[in-house]
C-alpha cells in the first residue's frame, strides 16, 4: 500500500519576549487515569454541538447531567472545527470505534490534547454528541460519543454508580482473538541510515507498516539518531505492532517529525531541521491508516512490554493483571489460528 503525504509544515518554536509562551509542564488534574478523571470532575455532561460562530467558539447543548449540574447550553469561545463526517454517532477512528480499541484505554488516552499554554482547545462537529468534563479541562474530556451503547459512556455510567468499581481492564487472549494485524518490526541504526525489517505474525496483506505510521522510516531515525537527543543510544529496536482496526475508507492521518531531516527527505521549499535547532514538522496524509486502533510494545530480549513500570495495569489472563512483561511466547500463543 502507498500513501500520498499532501502537506508539511514548518513551525519555528519562540520562546521569550512575550511572542510565544511554552508550556513548560501541563497541570496535575489534565493527564489522570479514566476513574481519577471521573471521580474528579465537578459535572460530566452529554452534549450536542451546534455550529462554530465566526470568532471559532461554539455552544453545546445539554441532553444530560450524568455528574453534578449546570447551564444548559455550554459555551466554549475557542474551539477547532473539524471536517464534516469525521466524528460521528457511528463506531469510527475519531472516537476510537465507539471506545472499544485499547488505544483509547492507555494512560493519557483520549483525543484531546494541551497547547502551548497549557490548556486543552477541543474540536468539536456541528451536531455530534460529546461527554464534557468540566469546570477544569481534562485530556479525556471532550470526547466524541457514537451513541448510547458507547463504551466510554457505559464505563463513565457504570463508574458513578459503583464507587468501588476498578479501572479498566482487558483480557489479553480476547483482545488479541480480535485484532485485524500483527507485525514484528526491528530498525538497525547503520551509519546514519535506517534499514527496516517487517515480519508479519498475523494478517492477510504482505505489509503493514504504511497503516502504522505515514512515514516509517523517520520515525524510527528519530529513536535511534544519536544526534536527536534520546536517553538510551542504541544502534537497534525491535517492536511489536498490534493492529486492532482498519477503516473501511480512507482516513486522515498526522505525524509529528521530531528529528532532524536529511536534506533531500521532502521535496518542500522552506527551512530544514538542523541538528539541536528549532524547527519541528509535521507530515499529513490520507490512507487507510490504523488511527487510534493500533498499539506499540517495545520488545527486549524476547520479553514484550506491556507499560511502564509507573502506568498501571490493563491486561489480564486467566482472571489476573499480567505483570510489566510477558514472553513473546506467551503474547504469541493467544494469537488464533488460522
Amino acid at each position: 500500500m502507498r500513501y500520498l503525504v499532501v502537506f508539511a509544515a514548518f513551525v519555528l518554536g519562540v520562546l521569550g519576549n512575550g511572542v510565544a509562551q511554552a508550556c513548560i509542564g501541563p497541570p496535575p488534574h489534565m493527564y489522570q487515569g479514566h476513574l481519577e478523571t471521573i471521580r474528579e470532575a465537578g459535572w460530566i455532561a452529554l452534549a450536542r454541538a451546534g455550529r462554530h460562530d465566526e470568532n471559532g467558539g461554539i455552544e453545546l447543548d445539554v441532553i444530560e447531567y450524568l455528574k453534578g449540574e449546570g447551564l444548559d447550553v455550554l459555551t466554549y469561545e475557542r474551539a477547532r472545527p473539524v471536517r464534516p463526517l469525521r466524528h460521528s454517532r457511528d463506531a469510527v477512528p475519531s472516537n476510537f470505534y465507539a471506545h472499544e480499541t485499547s488505544q483509547f484505554w492507555r494512560p493519557m488516552g483520549g483525543r484531546a490534547s494541551s497547547n502551548t499554554g497549557c490548556n486543552i482547545v477541543p474540536d468539536f462537529e456541528a451536531g455530534q454528541t460529546y461527554l464534557v468534563f468540566g469546570p477544569l479541562d481534562y485530556n479525556l474530556g471532550f470526547e466524541n460519543i457514537a451513541g448510547e451503547a458507547d463504551h466510554w459512556l457505559s464505563f463513565v455510567r457504570e463508574a458513578l454508580a459503583n464507587e468501588t468499581m476498578e479501572g479498566p481492564q482487558q483480557d489479553l487472549g480476547e483482545w488479541i482473538g480480535q485484532v485485524e494485524a500483527m507485525i514484528l518490526v526491528t530498525a538497525r541504526w547503520d551509519d546514519g541510515a535506517i534499514e527496516l525489517s517487517e515480519h508479519v505474525l498475523y494478517g492477510t496483506e504482505d505489509s503493514y507498516l504504511n497503516t502504522a505510521y505515514i512515514w516509517p522510516e523517520q520515525v524510527f531515525r528519530h529513536q535511534l539518531n544519536p544526534t536527536c537527543g534520546t536517553p538510551v543510544q542504541r544502534d537497534s529496536l525491535t517492536r511489536l505492532i498490534v493492529i486492532e482496526r482498519l477503516p473501511d475508507r480512507h482516513v486522515e492521518n498526522s505525524q509529528g517529525i521530531l528529528c532532524p531531516l536529511p536534506g533531500q527527505a521532502l521535496d518542500i521549499d522552506g527551512p530544514r531541521y538542523p541538528p539541536g535547532g528549532e524547527f519541528f514538522t509535521t507530515v499529513d496524509a490520507n490512507g487507510r491508516f490504523a488511527t487510534n486502533a493500533m498499539r506499540e510494545f517495545n520488545v527486549v530480549n524476547n520479553q514484550v512490554e506491556l507499560r511502564e513500570r509507573s502506568h498501571p495495569g490493563y491486561f489480564t489472563l486467566d482472571g489476573e493483571f499480567l505483570p510489566r512483561t510477558i514472553s513473546l511466547d506467551t503474547f504469541l500463543d493467544q494469537l488464533p489460528a488460522r
